[in-house]
């Protein structure tokens, strides 16, 4: 994965809910290619769909998880 996909992720926790969004707009024009880097980030996106404290981030993790 390289470091703008990575960087991408990584504002997916941004705490400002607009970049999050954007954040999430662009996983979902990556993946709708397809993608080599769907294991890497699973274990992150798995954690925040289980955590109580990003209930936020429950629904964009939900829709990046159809990788």
């Amino acid at each position: 994965m390289d470091s703008n996909v990575n960087a991408t992720f990584e504002k997916l926790d941004s705490k400002d809910k607009q970049t999050a969004y954007e954040a999430l707009l662009e996983i979902q024009k990556l993946i709708d290619n397809g993608v080599d880097w769907a294991y890497d980030v699973w274990d992150h996106l798995k954690e925040d769909l289980t955590s109580r404290d990003k209930a936020y981030y429950k629904s964009l993790n939900a829709s990046v998880h159809q990788l």
